[in-house]
């Protein structure tokens, strides 16, 4: 089977750089008040109109959005923040979630993460959907198109500046993703050796069965409404921090960071 990046979904999406997306002064004055908006309620109304927008300049089917209030789903090792989740998009629902409080602290996520969030998981909707993509992968032309969203929304004066997942694909030295690729395939060669499972780090998982999930693997025709304004928002008991790899119809934007 040819590498992962040789695929020609790989190629064709590191060949698209920039979208034929042109804002209008309503997306823009959308993205500058999402910008500075701290609750989830007015982002989810905010970040719906502008995907909406955006589908619409497109001419395709609009996305929804839901702004979950509980903190990003995530996974510890050694008492350290490993990996965590910003968002997922399920392809089959269309639909985007993204969590409102950070993962360890808890607090609001930045304007700017839950902007750069939005764009990111919008992607790969429109990868599908304009772009034909089946599996959306995250090509250094997947992060180049979503630079040049966010340039055209923010406009003039404002800069965009790279997320670090985006930062994650700068150029890197010739031959370095060859070697990793035949490093890692040695090591599934190799054979390995019994595990102690209550000393493996835990991934992110999604559900356990009978638990409630932050983003289900499997949606209701129609989603529960928000919150009433005011009312405290559900949180996870204490030490449900991990969460499983996210089921087929998934795409989740996860990557391990010490958080701020």
């Amino acid at each position: 089977m040819p590498r992962r990046r040789d695929s020609p979904e790989f190629i064709r999406s590191s060949k698209i750089l920039r979208t034929s997306y042109q804002p209008g002064a309503e997306e823009r004055a959308l993205a500058d008040r999402l910008l500075r908006s701290q609750r989830a309620s007015e982002r989810e109304a905010l970040g719906q109109r502008l995907l909406t927008a955006i589908c619409r300049r497109f001419r395709i089917p609009p996305v929804r959005l839901r702004v979950i209030e509980t903190p990003q789903p995530h996974t510890l090792r050694r008492g350290k923040l490993a990996a965590k989740l910003y968002g997922v998009y399920h392809f089959e629902e269309q639909l985007i979630q993204i969590a409102h409080f950070t993962a360890v602290r808890e607090k609001v996520v930045a304007s700017k993460t839950f902007l750069d969030t939005l764009l990111h998981e919008f992607m790969h909707h429109l990868d599908r959907k304009l772009y034909r993509l089946p599996n959306t992968p995250h090509s250094p032309g997947f992060y180049s198109r979503i630079e040049d969203l966010k340039a055209k929304l923010y406009g003039p004066g404002r800069p965009v500046g790279s997320s670090p997942e985006e930062e994650r694909w700068a150029a890197p030295p010739e031959g370095l993703l060859s070697a990793l690729e035949e490093a890692c395939e040695a090591v599934r060669q190799a054979p390995q050796p019994a595990e102690d499972e209550s000393s493996r780090p835990r991934r992110p998982r999604w559900a356990l069965p009978g638990e409630r999930s932050l983003f289900p693997e499997t949606l209701p025709a129609s989603l529960p409404p928000l919150p009433a304004k005011g009312a405290p928002p559900a949180r996870p008991s204490p030490g449900a921090t991990a969460r499983k790899s996210p089921a087929p119809g998934q795409l989740a934007l996860a990557f391990g960071e010490e958080e701020m």
